[in-house]
């Protein structure tokens, strides 16, 4: 069916273009995410890489959640800029 009312025109152009910044966003939300959970991947390593040297160190961070590991790394680098 061809569409020839401007206001349903306009609407459909409206709709298309709020689908493609959907998926822009939906791209960089994923993004962000794969560089969050990078960066947390890499400091609970660095942790085990620190700890691993006391020998009770392990089983501190076994008991550890990774929020706790970046509050912890949060606290200690707190006038870092990230």
């Amino acid at each position: 069916m061809n569409i020839t009312n401007p206001k349903i025109t306009k609407i459909n152009a409206s709709i298309d273009k709020i689908k493609a910044k959907i998926t822009e966003l939906s791209a960089k939300q994923r993004e962000l995410e794969k560089r969050r959970t990078r960066l947390e991947d890499e400091e609970i390593v660095a942790r085990f890489r620190r700890e691993r040297t006391n020998e009770d160190g392990y089983s501190v961070l076994m008991k550890s959640s990774p929020m706790d590991v970046l509050k912890s790394n949060h606290e200690r680098n707190s006038t870092d800029e990230y």
